[in-house]
């Protein structure tokens, strides 16, 4: 799952989240923006105080997560 996607269907707010993770608004929105990447530290906390709903790996590598969407999304095309 996407983090803005968490964000939302959780209720809550950059701002909340940001403090949780200890970085600013400001950078927590440039990550959900695809404009920066996190550390490989910050992603394991977002992925624990997600409870694993988001991962990790599709926030430091969110071109692989797309990828496999598209991947996902042409198979199913294939078997119908």
């Amino acid at each position: 799952m996407e983090l803005k996607s968490w964000l939302k269907k959780n209720r809550v707010t950059q701002v909340a989240f940001a403090s949780h993770l200890g970085v600013t608004q400001f950078y927590l929105s440039k990550i959900l923006n695809g404009k920066y990447y996190p550390s490989r530290s910050l992603a394991i906390n977002i992925e624990t105080l997600t409870n694993g709903e988001v991962l990790a790996q599709d926030i430091m590598f969110p071109d692989t997560l797309l990828s496999e969407r598209t991947n996902l999304m042409e198979d199913k095309r294939t078997q119908r």
